[in-house]
């Protein structure tokens, strides 16, 4: 007798083979959507960085007046956001009471700041201030250390890995 059509083996094996593909494609969206995530954050950061500098440079007005000491930002580390603020008292460096921040910016979902080092010695939190009218480099209230410039690093992750924001006295941000 010739029977048409599949085994119950047959259909349960095509049933397996067609889970096990959609679990493997499902992880690797995961993986991707995760890895764009990074990338957008490390370049929102970037820009961020270069928007803030040309705040300086643009003499932008905070509630009416131009900040004598120019425009920074704020990393803090296992933070998913940062700060874009107006030092108005030329401190170089973010008030504690709050009252010079301009602007919150959120990271993409799931990143955030892993670390802040400082010509590789950790530091946290750390202000980024561009002054008025030239936008010199402040990195935690020094512009020059031993007559060389300071360089910053933050690294910033998410489960995909991690990338690194460089920036440096010399105004070069990488």
């Amino acid at each position: 007798m010739d029977q048409k059509g599949f085994s119950l083996i047959e259909l349960i094996m095509v049933i397996f083979i067609m889970g096990v593909a959609s679990t493997i494609v499902a992880v690797q969206y995961s993986d991707s959507r995760n890895s764009k995530a990074l990338y957008l954050g490390s370049k929102q950061i970037a820009n961020d960085i270069r928007m803030t500098q040309n705040y300086t440079f643009s003499s932008l007005e905070d509630g009416g007046a131009n900040p004598s000491g120019g425009y920074g930002i704020r990393f803090s580390e296992n933070s998913n956001s940062y700060l874009i603020f107006a030092d108005e008292d030329s401190d170089r460096a973010r008030n504690a009471d709050n009252s010079e921040d301009f602007q919150t910016i959120n990271l993409p979902d799931g990143v955030k700041v892993i670390s802040l080092e400082i010509d590789t010695v950790g530091a946290d939190p750390v202000d980024v201030v561009f002054t008025s009218p030239y936008g010199e480099v402040y990195i935690n209230g020094n512009n020059k250390n031993a007559g060389s410039f300071i360089n910053l690093e933050i690294e910033i992750g998410n489960s995909s890995g991690t990338r690194v924001i460089k920036i440096s006295t010399s105004r070069k941000i990488n």
